[in-house]
C-alpha cells in the first residue's frame, strides 16, 4: 500500500453512503457506495460498523492505509454528528476530522461559487434548500425532518400517497393505479390482494374487499422505515407520469412545495439584481417528469428569470473540497478541474 498523503470524503444520507478517496491535488483515486447510515440509529456499535464498511471499502479500493489520510470530512444527513466524528477519529490517524450535517450548508456554501450556482435544492428522502447571496449572506430553508416539516420530500410523497389511498378506500373514491402498483412492491409482501384485482375503483368494491385492502396496508405499516416510505415516491411519480389522477395530485403538490423552499430564498437573498441560478439535487429530480414540471412552473411563476440546472456537483465532491481545505491544500480552479474530471 502507498504511503502518499490523501484525503477522505463521505456523504451519507437516508438511502446511500458515497465515499471518495482523493490525492492532495484533487484527483479522486477511488469511490465506493454502500448503504446509507441515516437508518442505523445512534448506537455506537452500529455506527462504528457502518463507518467500518464505508471507510474500509474505499481504502481497499484505493489500496491505501488509514495512516495516509491527512484529513477527513463527512457530510451527514442523519445521526449524531459528534458520535460519528468521535468514532471516525478512532479509525484514522489524523486529528483533522470534521462531520457536518448537510443542512448546515457548510459544503454547499463553500462550493456554490466554484460550481456557479446561487441556490441549491436537495430533494431525496428529505428536503432542504440553501442559498448564498452576492453580499455574503447565507440562508437555509427546510431541513426540519419528517416529524416537523419535510414537504416535497420522498418521504412526504410516500406518506401523501398512502393518505390518498386511505381516502379513496374510506370515501369510496375513483380508480387509481397506485393500488396495483403498491401491491407489486416488496415492502407490502403478500399483504395486499392480487394486483390485477385492485384495478377496480373503490366505489365499485364491496365493503369486505375494501376492508381486506385496508388491513393489508395497516399490517405493513409497523415494519415500514422512513427510507421505505420515501422509496414509495419512485412508484408514485411513475404513476403520475402515466396520468393517474391521485398520483398527479400528490406529485404536483410536492413540486410546488419544493418551489416554495426555493422562492423563500430568492426573496431573502441579495443577488445584486441578477437572475438566480438554482441547482437541483437529489433523486427526485433525476427524471424529467411531473414533479420537475410542477417545480419549474412554480419557480418561474414567482421569479420569471430564474434558471434551474443540474450539473456534476454532489455533496460527496464538495466534501472532497472541504477535506482538501482542512489539509491546507489549494482548492483553486486547477484543483477543482482535476476533481471534476476524475469523477466523470
Amino acid at each position: 500500500m502507498t504511503t502518499a498523503r490523501h484525503v477522505l470524503a463521505m456523504d451519507s444520507g437516508g438511502s446511500k453512503t458515497l465515499c471518495h478517496l482523493a490525492r492532495m491535488d484533487g484527483t479522486v483515486l477511488a469511490s465506493t457506495k454502500c448503504a446509507g447510515m441515516g437508518g442505523v440509529g445512534n448506537s455506537p456499535a452500529t455506527v462504528r460498523a457502518a463507518l467500518g464498511t464505508a471507510i474500509g471499502g474505499v481504502l481497499a479500493a484505493g489500496q491505501v492505509s488509514p495512516d495516509s489520510i491527512t484529513a477527513a470530512y463527512v457530510c451527514l444527513g442523519g445521526l449524531d454528528t459528534e458520535l460519528v466524528e468521535r468514532l471516525l477519529r478512532e479509525k484514522l490517524s489524523t486529528d483533522r476530522v470534521l462531520v457536518k450535517r448537510e443542512s448546515s450548508g457548510d459544503v454547499l456554501f463553500t462550493c456554490a461559487p466554484l460550481w456557479g450556482f446561487d441556490i441549491a435544492i436537495m430533494a431525496g428522502t428529505g428536503t432542504v434548500a440553501l442559498g448564498a447571496g452576492r453580499d455574503g449572506t447565507r440562508r437555509v430553508v427546510g431541513g426540519w425532518g419528517a416529524l416537523i416539516h419535510d414537504r416535497g420530500s420522498g418521504y412526504a410523497i410516500g406518506q401523501a400517497a398512502l393518505c390518498a389511498l386511505a381516502e379513496r378506500l374510506d370515501y369510496r373514491g375513483g380508480e387509481t393505479t397506485l393500488l396495483p402498483a403498491f401491491a407489486r412492491l416488496a415492502v407490502f409482501g403478500n399483504l395486499l390482494p392480487e394486483a390485477d384485482g385492485l384495478r377496480t375503483a373503490p366505489a365499485n368494491m364491496s365493503y369486505e374487499q375494501r376492508l381486506r385492502i385496508k388491513d393489508g396496508i395497516k399490517n405493513a405499516l409497523p415494519d415500514l422505515t422512513r427510507q421505505e416510505v420515501a422509496g414509495l415516491a419512485r412508484t408514485v411519480m411513475k404513476c403520475a407520469d402515466e396520468g393517474d389522477c391521485a398520483a398527479c395530485a400528490v406529485v404536483n403538490e410536492a413540486g410546488r412545495d419544493l418551489a416554495n423552499l426555493v422562492c423563500a430564498l430568492v426573496d431573502e437573498l441579495e443577488l445584486g439584481g441578477e437572475a438566480p441560478v438554482i441547482l437541483k439535487m437529489g433523486g427526485l429530480f433525476k427524471e424529467d417528469g411531473t414533479l420537475n414540471h410542477a417545480f419549474e412552473q412554480a419557480v418561474r411563476t414567482h421569479c420569471s428569470d430564474a434558471s434551474t440546472v443540474r450539473n456534476d456537483f454532489t455533496l460527496a465532491a464538495g466534501a472532497v473540497v472541504r477535506a482538501l481545505q482542512m489539509a491546507d491544500t489549494d482548492t483553486g480552479s486547477e484543483t477543482i478541474a482535476r476533481l471534476r474530471n476524475s469523477l466523470r
